[in-house]
């Protein structure tokens, strides 16, 4: 994974965009995107836009001047369009061609944005609800009942007849693509699952987008399996209108999580780079195998378990709802991996001993951990690390000179005191003798 240490200031890019950009689209983003991903972030992708035009090349220097943003805004800016889907970042380590092209992308429609639980959720969150509703309600419109009219509109082929000659173009066509969240499949086994939805009532037309996108962060949060999804999905259609409700999905996920523990999902095999851990004391490198071993919600459990067996009053620290949402929060909002957001886990309920996750103080971590780039276990470890030196430094005591009499010596005591061979003069040997 680049970081934003590796931007070279002399890469050129390309900036362009394979679909129509209109006025609406800018507005959404600037109405319905900027709560989400900032006003640095809203406003690098009206700079490309408008540099898209005529496919410009640019240098990163150039971009950054323009702009008036380090680089490590600029990456941080980059990283949320990239992740909402408004900008999809290519590079290449071929010398003769522009290292990096950044191809622009439209925003969804307000229709796709307001019926996605996904990006309701995450403005909900940023602007509260009332906010959120007026916003909503800016964008519905009101059509005139059609209750006493007939559609006496003329078909196509009545039209233009039956004959027509049909011809296919490979090229990309203007308005082909719109923005999508950039949620990871991870490994999930969508050909399993798809086997095991057949013959149910559900169907390969209701996994949605939006519903994939939900199955993927619920697998990435819980590390569920094809078969327990499977019984998610068959609870959380509705056979009313023969759809999935996400935001139900949600919700069985985390009711099953709560209530039931036993046989804990985790990853078989653990990516863990052993030059880059030996480095830790053991303990270290067990903590780092375990965040990136156990899926989150399953890693909290196993916290909150050892602490019951410290508990000596007899009350039980349980892994609360509220403390799944806001895990689900790091993932679809702040795109941490589950090590990373274990790591998180660990330092607030074991280092410093909270009791829950809660969801400001969480929010808070998890904004210096991104203000920091913190990508990794191994990243997490050395900044607190750095930050609890730092602490130490600043409360050692100053050491204050006390208030002492000043004695003034001679030169040949001074000098004597350094143990340096002074030659006498006459008069001290006619001393010396007397």
């Amino acid at each position: 994974m680049l970081e934003w240490k590796d931007i070279n200031m002399q890469d050129y890019v390309m900036i362009q965009h394979l679909n129509t950009i209109t006025d609406v689209d800018r507005d959404v983003v600037f109405t319905l995107y900027q709560p989400m991903i900032g006003a640095k972030a809203a406003a690098l992708y009206q700079f490309l836009v408008s540099q898209s035009k005529n496919r410009i090349r640019l240098t990163h220097q150039s971009m950054l001047f323009m702009l008036q943003y380090n680089v490590q805004e600029f990456f941080q800016s980059r990283a949320r369009l990239e992740a909402m889907g408004l900008l999809i970042t290519y590079r290449t380590d071929d010398d003769t061609l522009d290292r990096y092209i950044y191809d622009v992308q439209a925003p969804v429609s307000p229709y796709d944005f307001f019926n996605d639980p996904v990006y309701c959720g995450l403005l909900c969150e940023q602007i509260g609800q009332e906010h959120f509703n007026r916003l909503r309600a800016k964008f519905i419109v009101h059509p005139v009942s059609l209750k006493d009219y007939t559609n006496i509109s003329q078909s196509f082929g009545k039209v233009f007849g039956q004959h027509i000659t049909l011809q296919t173009n490979d090229a990309h066509i203007i308005g082909q693509q719109k923005a999508q969240l950039a949620i990871d499949n991870e490994d999930f086994d969508w050909e399993f699952f798809s086997r095991l939805i057949l013959g149910t009532y559900v169907t390969q037309e209701q996994i949605t987008v939006q519903v994939k996108q939900a199955i993927l962060t619920i697998h990435q949060l819980y590390h569920t399996s094809p078969m327990d999804m499977r019984e998610y999905i068959l609870q959380a259609h509705s056979l009313a209108d023969n759809t999935i409700n996400v935001d139900k999905l949600y919700a069985i996920a985390r009711q099953y999580k709560t209530n039931y523990h036993d046989n804990p999902r985790v990853k078989q095999t653990i990516d863990v780079q052993e030059q880059d851990v030996k480095k830790y004391p053991e303990e270290i490198q067990v903590l780092i195998k375990q965040c990136v071993q156990f899926a989150p919600a399953e890693f909290v459990r196993q916290i909150k378990t050892q602490k019951n067996k410290q508990q000596i009053n007899g009350l039980q620290f349980q892994v609360e709802e509220l403390e799944l949402k806001v895990l689900e929060l790091l993932i679809k909002e702040f795109q941490f991996k589950d090590s990373v957001v274990n790591m998180m886990s660990y330092y607030i309920l074991v280092v410093l001993n909270h009791a829950a996750l809660t969801q400001a103080y969480v929010k808070r971590v998890a904004n210096d951990w991104v203000k920091h780039n913190i990508a990794t276990p191994e990243q997490a470890i050395d900044y607190l690390k750095k930050r609890v030196e730092t602490r130490e430094e600043r409360q050692k005591p100053k050491t204050r000179q006390k208030n002492v009499k000043q004695i003034k010596l001679t030169e040949r005591e001074k000098q004597a005191l350094q143990d340096i061979d002074i030659p006498v003069d006459e008069e001290d040997w006619q001393g010396v003798f007397s």
